[in-house]
């Protein structure tokens, strides 16, 4: 087995790892490569500019997907580690070119060279130094020690500790101000908060996937919240669950449809001030009606008789009279034989 490496590999340090992020630090490493190590890029403004397509890119870091690299791209150019720009003065050429900003805090390794300093001081021996028992905690406690402890600093034990938490609490701010958060990630993890509560009240199985998540990502980003989202799945599902046929509307695809949504938000914001009641005590009274509806309800008419007026299906209460029989004796005979006797 041969002890060398097949391709040339992925270099990053863990000082810069821990300020950035992993993979912001993997791709900035690979950057600067490009920028020093080869002849890639231009010339523009005393800078040297490097491009590439995030379809190239990501064949550099085939471990990841293309949204990852774009989105840790993005993530460097938000912390201000590299400066993105189109360079080509033709509006048609949408080439984007990056540069290294080296002036960034991030990158400064004063901090780390002044951390290992300490390792170049010579450590004091005991059985050299003959110091007083009251002083022990001191690196030169005693006039014969202070020639070995000139370059080592004179830091008492809780000092020391005092200064290791400061600087364990600036890596900490530098960290978290160099490092922000993915919105997306941010996002996608409130999607699935969301899925998870529809899962859980409608005992059903949607996964962790784009057709289930893609919808409430998408409100996520319109600005609603994810409690509003969460009220318009208890709604629909006191609206919806009883009804075999509307059930099946209980869906991710459906309740966080854009055409859709601000619509169930409107109706669940209402009935979360109502206290949410059932579905079987809402009441049709108060709903908006059509302009000229009549609410004609005959529930309490009694059938049990005829009205007054309408017996024997005439308007007046008394039967009405035979009518006379007609005298056709004067009728001419053809139109009585045309007529068959009806007139």
């Amino acid at each position: 087995m041969s002890l060398l490496l097949p391709s040339r590999p992925l270099i990053v340090l863990s000082d810069l790892a821990e300020r950035i992020g992993l993979n912001e630090a993997i791709v900035l490493q690979q950057v600067q490569y490009w920028l020093t190590e080869t002849n890639s890029g231009i010339e523009h403004e005393g800078r040297r500019w490097v491009y590439n397509s995030i379809r190239e890119w990501h064949k550099q870091f085939k471990f990841w997907n293309e949204k990852t690299v774009s989105r840790t791209f993005t993530s460097l150019e938000k912390q201000g580690l590299i400066t993105g720009e189109k360079l080509s003065k033709d509006k048609r050429d949408q080439t984007k070119y990056y540069a290294i900003n080296y002036d960034h805090a991030a990158l400064d390794d004063a901090e780390i060279i002044n951390n290992s300093i300490g390792t170049k001081c010579p450590t004091p021996l005991g059985q050299n130094v003959q110091m007083q028992k009251d002083k022990v905690t001191s690196c030169n406690g005693t006039k014969s020690g202070d020639s070995i402890g000139t370059n080592c600093p004179n830091v008492l034990t809780e000092i020391t500790t005092k200064s290791t938490q400061e600087i364990t609490s600036d890596k900490n701010t530098l960290g978290s101000s160099a490092a922000p958060t993915d919105p997306e990630v941010e996002i996608t993890d409130k999607a699935i908060q969301v899925l998870k509560h529809l899962n859980q009240v409608t005992a059903s199985r949607y996964q962790n996937c784009k057709s289930s998540l893609e919808n409430i990502r998408a409100r996520l980003r319109d600005g609603f919240t994810t409690d509003e989202l969460v009220l318009v799945v208890d709604f629909s599902v006191e609206r919806w669950g009883s009804n075999l046929d509307m059930a099946p509307n209980l869906n991710p695809t459906t309740l966080f449809r854009p055409g859709k949504f601000p619509t169930y938000l409107s109706s669940a914001t209402n009935w979360s001030k109502a206290s949410r009641p059932p579905r079987a005590q809402w009441s049709t009274a108060n709903q908006a009606k059509p302009k000229g509806y009549v609410d004609m309800d005959f529930s309490k008419q009694d059938y049990s008789s005829i009205p007054t007026g309408f017996r024997n299906g005439y308007s007046s209460e008394q039967p009405r009279e035979q009518a006379a029989p007609v005298d056709r004796s004067d009728l001419p005979k053809w139109l009585l034989e045309r007529t068959g006797g009806a007139v």
